[in-house]
């Protein structure tokens, strides 16, 4: 005779595995995606620059081509996280959204948001990339189109003015006349330095195909005493005679092997400026999992976050600058996952 499964396994005892209810686990998690597609969906459709003023759900339904009671429903909800007002019936920005998430304005984050809708689309694809490999983009490519807008606009909201306020200070920036940002991508720490220091000409030097998107941004801010070189930094000659080179959030900025071009390239009493992310914050699994789940062409990468092959920990890195003719002169902490090096080049 069979042995009858039983609905209760366990009688009535309750079921616990320590993490609290299956159901407010799933809900925490599904939560954040709502919220997530939700901005998203906001951002393309352009309600935040609808909204500076009070209006109403038709309105913004008529404006838009929505369907009336969906598009009630969609500002209502934006509204309960806070991104929309509402008096009445209509809806304007929150202050948050007028800063940070209309078109219109300096510190809109849309190319970020433009980018993390990229990365949730290969977190979509999470089981094909765990058979298959992480998804191959060109690096050309993959900077211009989507990192380097996504870097610019989240550093105009506080890292880049915290780095120019440091650099800024140093005795030796306002002298200084010849500027190098290697890997210098949307080029508005360079754009900055020399709009502090009215004797300072800038170079950004990084790829052909990155260079166009950097061009963009010297067109914008008219930084008409900043240029552009294109080569590969591991490869291509960097020039000299420069009286500081800067490095900021890029892949050589943790690569030994770069450190004597650097070294060449500057002008005995020079200063080399390397802004990095902080090694001992940055390492979470779910984040370490991301930057695996893509690829650069030609870019072998570790399996944590933001590093490469070619990498040292930033400790081990200002210990080899001072082994190879720097003098680590200070180590600034610029906010909780950003720290800056910088060192002088010793005299001959």
């Amino acid at each position: 005779m069979h042995d009858t499964l039983r609905v209760l396994p366990d009688g009535f005892a309750v079921p616990d595995a320590g993490a609290g209810t299956p159901a407010a686990v799933f809900e925490e998690t599904l939560s954040g995606l709502r919220r997530f597609r939700l901005l998203a969906a906001a951002c393309r459709l352009g309600i935040f620059a609808q909204c500076h003023d009070l209006v109403t759900a038709d309105t913004i339904s008529a404006s838009l081509g929505l369907r009336p009671n969906l598009a009630a429903l969609f500002l209502e909800s934006l509204a309960a996280q806070q991104l929309l007002e509402k008096e009445g019936e209509r809806y304007k920005n929150t202050p948050f959204s007028d800063r940070y998430l209309d078109p219109s304005s300096p510190y809109c984050l849309q190319d970020q948001i433009t980018l993390q809708v990229h990365l949730a689309g290969l977190w979509d694809d999470l089981e094909e990339i765990l058979r298959d490999g992480p998804k191959t983009y060109e690096p050309e490519a993959w900077f211009s189109e989507l990192i380097i807008p996504a870097m610019g606009a989240t550093a105009r909201c506080g890292i880049l003015q915290k780095t120019v306020k440091a650099v800024t200070a140093l005795p030796e920036f306002h002298n200084a006349r010849r500027l190098l940002d290697i890997g210098g991508g949307h080029g508005l720490y360079t754009i900055a330095f020399c709009q502090e220091n009215p004797a300072l000409n800038g170079v950004v030097f990084d790829l052909p195909g990155v260079l166009p998107a950097t061009r963009r941004y010297i067109d914008h801010y008219r930084a008409d005493r900043v240029s552009c070189t294109p080569g590969n930094f591991f490869f291509d000659p960097l020039g000299s005679g420069f009286d500081i080179i800067f490095s900021s959030s890029n892949p050589g900025g943790k690569a030994p092997a770069l450190i004597p071009k650097i070294r060449d390239a500057l002008r005995p009493g020079g200063l080399f400026i390397n802004k990095q992310g902080n090694d001992k914050v940055l390492d979470d699994p779910l984040m370490n999992l991301e930057w695996n789940l893509w690829a650069i062409k030609g870019v072998q990468k570790e399996p944590r976050q933001y590093l490469f092959s070619h990498s040292v920990p930033f400790e081990d890195y200002n210990r080899l600058l001072g082994e190879q003719g720097f003098v680590v002169r200070d180590v600034v902490a610029l906010d909780e996952q950003s720290i800056m090096t910088v060192a002088r080049k010793g005299n001959p």
